[in-house]
């Protein structure tokens, strides 16, 4: 994976930190805004760099998302260079989605007992 994502036109983001914000928002159901307002408070260094914008965390996110998906897979994303920034990764995620649906997750069958409870009743 690179270690920095075009997240928007003249817009990269470091893989770290992109990783920070994927964990904020899955561990603490932070929203895109208030990655961004974390962000823009606290880490962002005032003098030199812009602030960041909710859709910026958003195409953050999801590219990272597809990236870790095709690292994982052994396979290239590949994303169109043209048309609107926020329809750019449209198709990707659909495909993604598509793909891990159903029999597609890793762990679709799985059922340990830790993880599973069977109860028998007393008619069987």
């Amino acid at each position: 994976m690179p270690p920095f994502l075009e997240v928007s036109e003249h817009v990269y983001v470091e893989r770290e930190l992109a990783r920070l914000f994927e964990t904020q928002m899955a561990f603490s159901h932070a929203s895109g805004e208030a990655v961004a307002r974390i962000y823009n408070l606290s880490i962002r260094d005032v003098d030199t760099s812009k602030h960041l914008t909710t859709e910026n965390v958003w195409h953050t996110f999801y590219l990272h998302a597809l990236l870790r998906h095709h690292c994982e897979r052994g396979t290239t994303l590949h994303l169109p260079h043209h048309g609107m920034n926020e329809h750019r990764l449209d198709k990707a995620l659909h495909e993604r989605n598509m793909l891990i649906a159903g029999t597609g997750q890793k762990h679709w069958a799985h059922a340990c007992q830790r993880c599973t409870r069977y109860i028998k009743e007393a008619d069987g």
